[in-house]
């Protein structure tokens, strides 16, 4: 846990910076490239002591959280506690900065098609505001 933590923070601090990468116009696609290579130099770090972590917890513990009831009290259930926030704020971020990638990519994918003369194919939107796809040319009124 020891281990953990420090690099648990220091993703969580990676995350936070692609999505203010992820919110610079225009992208700078360089600098998301050395982040990504930094987060997966740290997701190779990470991922044995999780694992390491997950092998020693009692089997009766069921879960991080069942395990924190347990400890409770304790100088291991303010680390635990920690770990556990750590990590929920990182799945978070890391689910929302994957999701503007996949908007971003869907975006370019739409300009890419115009750029080709292919509009037919380019996403638009509907009544809704949801995506929606062309059938057919241009028409008058239609996003």
């Amino acid at each position: 846990m020891e281990q953990l933590l420090p690099l648990l923070e220091q993703f969580l601090y990676l995350l936070q910076e692609e999505k203010a990468l992820l919110n610079i116009h225009p992208l700078d696609t360089d600098a998301l490239n050395a982040l990504t290579e930094r987060k997966q130099q740290l997701l190779d770090q990470l991922t044995p002591l999780s694992e390491a972590l997950k092998d020693a917890l009692p089997e009766e513990a069921g879960s991080l959280t069942t395990l924190l009831k347990e400890l409770e009290g304790t100088p291991q259930a303010d680390r635990l506690r920690q770990f556990i926030s750590l990590s929920e704020q990182a799945e978070r971020l890391h689910l929302e900065n994957g999701a503007t990638l996949m908007r971003l990519a869907q975006l370019n994918e739409g300009v890419l098609r115009l750029l080709l003369g292919r509009p037919e194919d380019a996403p638009t939107y509907g009544p809704t505001g949801g995506g929606s796809r062309r059938s057919g040319g241009n028409k008058l009124g239609e996003a």
